[in-house]
């Protein structure tokens, strides 16, 4: 049994894409190609540049040091895409020794179906391999008596044989997949290594996006190009147009974003003061205004002359209701 495996162990090569991998592959080489042309240059820039000066020595260390950069990157890159062709190339070999082990396992589930019908559901849920195992021998004494009456002898070789074969490509697969998958792991990480590291001391990280103005309009009218975007990639969040005409990061414009999502503190404001004038007797008497008073959007009710009285009566109940439900709210006038 150390040579067969199920179908479980390999099931997730069915949702494993190998265009996919080799597309991700393409892109990689792509790069790869873009920075092995631009190395060119930096080597003329680097051998073929001749001047004296203060400041000759500092402008050859730094060209040495680009074209340095340029080469390792070429190679990372390089190596990124012969690893992802190659975890290609073998994703396709695994899944077709999983889709002949998926042909012997329907061959067999159909010769086991003109022996036995499973009744229960853990042994409608199992594998056909499994069906299998379980019909040829007796696990304990529930299964004795249940297929005691039960004849595979007609089919047990045959039934064997197919057991065997989608055993066998099941674990061809599993192998497969499981040494190429290894192997581009490993063959990543070289390739990560390559690529250089770019360390800052105290500088606060910069947003190269949004100080260069050129490359938002790159990124502008890259946006909308199909060709410049990978099939199932989605938008680019970092690549967003800024807001207004200074630049912005993508971390601040995505905290405005956020907080003009956030639901405001509705203000509310008072009921208006009655006005007051002096009588000839010097006594106040009170005025009211013949205006049209306008409605308070935050409040439930709309005070009218006609509910004056109705309004004195529960006063207090409706300032129990504002203050719970709104805070503190300023008395109506006659209540």
């Amino acid at each position: 049994m150390s040579g067969l495996s199920y179908r479980s162990d390999v099931e997730f090569l069915g949702g494993c894409s190998p265009p996919l991998v080799e597309r991700n592959a393409d892109e990689f080489l792509r790069i790869r190609n873009m920075l092995v042309e631009a190395d060119e240059p930096a080597e003329r820039a680097e051998k073929k540049t001749h001047w004296h000066s203060e400041g000759s020595r500092r402008y050859e260390a730094r060209v040495a040091e680009a074209r340095k950069l340029v080469v390792n990157l070429a190679e990372g890159y390089g190596k990124a895409a012969s690893a992802l062709r190659s975890h290609a190339f073998a994703l396709t070999t695994a899944k077709s020794h999983y889709s002949n082990g998926k042909a012997n396992e329907q061959a067999l589930a159909t010769l086991i179906a003109t022996k036995g019908t499973a009744i229960t559901r853990k042994a409608q849920d199992a594998e056909p391999m499994r069906q299998w195992e379980d019909m040829r021998g007796t696990t304990g004494v529930l299964d004795f008596f249940a297929e005691l009456t039960m004849d595979v002898d007609d089919i047990k070789d045959e039934a064997n044989r197919l057991h065997d074969a989608a055993g066998g490509d099941f674990h061809l697969a599993r192998t497969v997949e499981k040494e190429a998958r290894d192997i581009c792991v490993h063959a990543m990480k070289q390739a990560y290594d390559l690529l250089p590291e770019f360390r800052l001391r105290d500088v606060p990280r910069v947003d190269i996006y949004s100080a260069i103005s050129a490359l938002r309009s790159e990124a502008r009218e890259a946006r909308d190009n199909p060709l410049t975007q990978l099939p199932g990639s989605g938008p680019k969040q970092d690549y967003a147009a800024p807001v207004g005409s200074a630049p912005v990061s993508p971390m601040l414009r995505d905290i405005r974003m956020q907080l003009a999502d956030l639901p405001r503190r509705r203000t509310v404001t008072g009921f208006p003061r009655p006005r007051t004038r002096r009588s000839g007797s010097g006594s106040r008497r009170t005025r009211r205004s013949s205006k049209p008073r306008r409605a308070d959007p935050g409040c439930p009710r709309t005070w009218s002359r006609a509910s004056r009285g109705r309004r004195s009566r529960a006063s207090r109940g409706t300032r129990t209701m504002w203050s719970t439900r709104f805070g503190s709210r300023p008395t109506p006038p006659g209540g």
